[in-house]
């Protein structure tokens, strides 16, 4: 049958387009009074390439006139939809009026009516199941004339062949780790978006697993008792087309959601494929949340691992000296953050080098700032020398309820900052050890503030 055995085509066919479509911008359609809903939805469906490349080539129209009686040609919806999208991919005009499909509203919602305002997933909805339910009619229709007998029931068509997908919703026994799983069919997902600013953020939402607990403990079949369990959701099979709503309203009396919420050009599903979907099935039949294709003579391999929580920085606006700016970054990092690792993308094996010099001897820094007050022994020939000293080497250190030198010996400033810079250096002799570490703190401080503000967003 022409509608079951077509193949999509996903992407665009040039030839079934006219050169203003091909070069310019789409069609426009005219507001005919609170038809924005009826406008947006119409947009979507003409500019979905399998749907588009089957109605120009007029493929349900041929059918639909060959198997049903013209009375019920006129009133097919996918005839009037196929129409619609004909027209706006072949149209060499700026505008024109969907009044066709809005004089039709009936033929997809019984209580849809002109003028009025209605909501646009809403109107979608109807319309895929209108078209997918005459699909259903006119196949069984041509089964049962080329048959003579009741034709089994059969729920495939171009709609849900294109919009249809699976759902999977596993329950998992937490006891005695028993899984019972139920598949649903799909033509769309509708994603709460109060608490999310991105529609990856929103899909990690819907898909987490959820505990069942307290009141909503499972009864498990194994057990034979209400136990703790664990719901997930997954996607069983992705559909060619991803239908997502975003839930705009919050409850029944809440007020519009009106936030702005982001989203890449490619959404990939694979992270939340259900393992039935991700693995190589008996059949050598590889399905993913991209495509399913048959190449069963390419080897598939499942290594499991461990992921996890990774906190990404970034500058909104460019520095002069980034390597400087990243090694600030991650001094403030490491100074705020608990234990972990660290990573600093470059470009360049020079530039790799040049943070790795300056966060060692920022650290270097930080320790030598970090040091402890110790005291001498009373058995050192230095105790009791009537001042105290600036700098001493000691080589031996005592813990006890004090931190005490022996064997040290006293040595000139000048000589420590000429043998090691990086840990001795000669202050201002303007400055009281006091004032060198109040600025020490107040460069600190700054540079904390500096990495604070580049992790707002």
């Amino acid at each position: 049958m022409a509608l079951h055995h077509h193949r999509l085509q996903m992407s665009w066919q040039p030839s079934l387009l006219s050169l203003r479509r091909k070069t310019g911008p789409p069609l426009g359609l005219r507001n005919l009074g609170n038809s924005c809903y009826l406008n947006s939805v119409l947009q979507c469906l003409t500019y979905t390439p399998p749907l588009a490349n089957f109605c120009l080539k007029n493929l349900h129209s041929s059918l639909c006139d060959s198997g049903a009686d013209v009375e019920r040609k006129r009133d097919c919806p996918f005839c009037l939809l196929e129409k619609r999208i004909a027209r706006s991919l072949r149209l060499d005009q700026p505008q024109d009026a969907p009044a066709k499909i809005q004089g039709c509203l009936r033929l997809y919602a019984e209580h849809f009516r002109c003028g009025r305002q209605e909501d646009a997933h809403e109107f979608l909805r109807y319309v895929i199941d209108a078209c997918h339910n005459t699909c259903l009619r006119l196949k069984k229709l041509r089964q049962q004339q080329r048959n003579g007998a009741e034709a089994p029931n059969c729920g495939d068509s171009v709609v849900k062949e294109i919009f249809g997908g699976a759902l999977q919703s596993q329950v998992k026994c937490l006891s005695c780790g028993a899984e019972s799983n139920k598949v649903d069919d799909i033509m769309d997902i509708s994603l709460d978006v109060l608490q999310s600013s991105s529609l990856k953020e929103a899909l990690h939402k819907f898909f987490q697993p959820e505990v069942l607990d307290g009141n909503n403990k499972y009864k498990c079949e194994n057990c034979k008792k209400l136990v703790v369990a664990k719901k997930q959701m997954s996607v069983f099979q992705a559909p060619n087309v991803l239908v997502i709503q975003f839930k705009r309203f919050e409850g029944i009396y809440g007020g519009k959601i009106d936030k702005a919420i982001s989203f890449e050009e490619v959404l990939v599903l694979s992270s939340f494929m259900c393992k039935e979907s991700q693995y190589l099935h008996e059949d050598g039949n590889t399905v993913n949340g991209i495509v399913g294709c048959t190449q069963p003579s390419i080897p598939i391999f499942h290594i499991p691992g461990r992921t996890f929580p990774v906190n990404i920085l970034w500058s909104k606006t460019p520095y002069e000296d980034y390597v400087e700016a990243a090694v600030k970054q991650a001094m403030a990092v490491h100074i705020s953050s608990p234990p972990g690792d660290i990573l600093i993308f470059m470009t360049g094996q020079d530039e790799i080098k040049a943070p790795c010099y300056a966060l060692a001897e920022r650290m270097e820094q930080l320790l030598y700032s970090m040091r402890m007050p110790c005291h001498l022994h009373s058995s050192s020939t230095l105790y009791g020398m009537g001042h105290t000293l600036e700098y001493v080497v000691y080589h031996e250190l005592i813990l006890i309820a004090k931190e005490y030198m022996q064997c040290a010996t006293t040595v000139e400033p000048q000589w420590l900052a000429e043998l090691d810079p990086m840990f001795f250096f000669v202050k201002d002799s303007d400055k009281s050890l006091l004032e060198h570490k109040k600025k020490q703190e107040e460069e600190m401080t700054a540079m904390e503030e500096e990495m604070e503000n580049l992790r707002r967003p």
